[in-house]
C-alpha cells in the first residue's frame, strides 16, 4: 500500500477507535514527551505499573535512569541519530516482582516532542542470558566460580587491601589413579563444599582447575592470615570423607598484596608460596616471602 495513502487513512481513524485499537494490545503502549512526562497510557501499561507521571517514575536503577535521561536529552534536542530505537529497562511492576521490558519509540511527527513507545517483556531472553553466563563463568563440578571469572573479580579488586591464597589437594593424582576419577570428583566437591561453609564472607571462592582452588579475603577480615587459612586446613585434615578410605589434606599458600599490585604478580606470589607448602612436605600454609621467591614450577 502506498505510504501516504496509509497515513491518510490512519488520520481519518476516530480517535476513539485508536484508543479501542491500542487498548486492547497486551503489550503496554505509553505516549511520553522529550522531556519524560507521561501524556497517555493503555490499559495494559496501567495494569503492569500502575499510575505514574513520568517515564522515570518506572526506572528504578540510577545508571539506567541516567542513560534514559540521556537518550531523551538527545531525542529532544534533535541528535536522533544517536537515540536507538530501543532500550532494555528493569521495572518494578504490581506484582511486585522485577520485569525487563524492550521499550520501543519512535517520534510520532518528526517536528513534535512526542514520543509512542511500546514494550515488551523479555524476562524469557534475561533468564537464558543469565543463565548462559552463569555457565560461562561457573566450573560445572564443584560449582564455584572458574578461573575466568575468578581473575575478573581479583583484576576489580586492584589497589585493594587483599589477601590471596591458593590450594590444592595433597596427592590428588594417587587418589585419581588408585581410586578413580568418580571417587576424585567427590574429593573436589567436598573440598568446594568445605570452602563456602569456612569462607562464606569471602570476595571469591573458586575453581582454578583440577584440584586447585583459590581464596580471595579483605586483609581486614585477620590480623593473620596464616592462622586463618590454617584452621581451614585443620578442618579438611579432621574431617571423613566416606567416599574414600584414605585421609585427606590439603596445602595452602598466601600472599598479601602489596603497593601497585596486579592480578599476575598477586597469583604468582600466591602460587610459589603453595609451591613451598609442597616442597616442605605438604599438609600445611606457608606465607610468601621475599626472602625464598622461587619461579613457578609443576607438580
Amino acid at each position: 500500500m502506498n505510504t501516504e495513502k496509509s497515513s491518510s487513512i490512519v488520520e481519518q481513524i476516530p480517535t476513539h477507535l485508536f484508543r479501542e485499537v491500542v487498548d486492547s494490545t497486551p503489550n503496554p503502549v505509553m505516549i511520553f514527551e522529550t522531556c519524560g512526562l507521561n501524556r497517555y497510557a493503555n490499559q495494559a501499561a496501567h495494569a503492569l505499573f500502575g499510575d505514574f507521571e513520568t517515564i522515570f517514575d518506572l526506572v528504578e536503577n540510577p545508571k539506567s535512569k541516567a542513560e534514559l535521561q540521556r537518550q531523551l536529552y538527545a531525542c529532544e534536542e534533535g541528535a536522533l541519530q544517536d537515540f536507538p530505537p530501543a532500550m532494555e529497562i528493569e521495572i518494578h511492576c504490581l506484582d511486585q516482582q522485577r520485569h525487563f521490558f524492550e521499550v520501543k519509540w519512535r517520534r510520532i511527527n518528526d517536528d513534535s516532542n512526542f514520543l509512542v513507545a511500546v514494550f515488551r517483556n523479555v524476562d524469557t531472553e534475561k533468564k537464558r542470558q543469565q543463565e548462559l553466563h552463569r555457565q560461562a563463568v561457573t566450573d560445572f563440578l564443584s560449582g564455584l566460580p572458574n578461573r575466568r571469572q575468578f581473575r575478573a573479580i581479583l583484576d576489580s579488586q586492584t589497589g585493594q587491601d587483599v589477601c590471596l591464597a591458593i590450594l590444592d589437594v595433597d596427592n590428588f593424582k594417587q587418589i585419581n589413579d588408585q581410586l578413580g576419577h568418580p571417587t576424585g570428583d567427590s574429593v573436589i566437591r567436598f573440598v568446594a563444599r568445605k570452602l563456602m561453609e569456612h569462607f562464606d564472607d569471602a570476595l571469591c571462592v573458586a575453581r582454578l582447575g583440577g584440584d586447585e582452588f583459590c581464596v580471595l579475603i579483605r586483609k581486614s577480615l585477620t590480623n593473620e592470615a596464616t592462622q586463618y587459612f590454617e584452621s581451614f586446613r585443620k578442618s579438611i585434615e579432621e574431617s571423613k570423607l566416606t567416599e574414600i578410605e584414605r585421609d585427606i589434606s590439603i596445602s595452602i599458600g598466601i600472599a598479601n598484596s602489596f603497593p601497585d599490585w596486579n592480578w599476575r604478580e598477586l597469583l604468582t606470589r600466591a602460587d610459589q608460596a603453595l609451591y613451598r607448602a609442597k616442597e616442605n612436605g605438604r599438609n600445611q600454609v606457608v606465607a610468601f616471602s621475599d626472602q625464598w621467591a622461587v619461579g613457578r614450577k609443576l607438580g
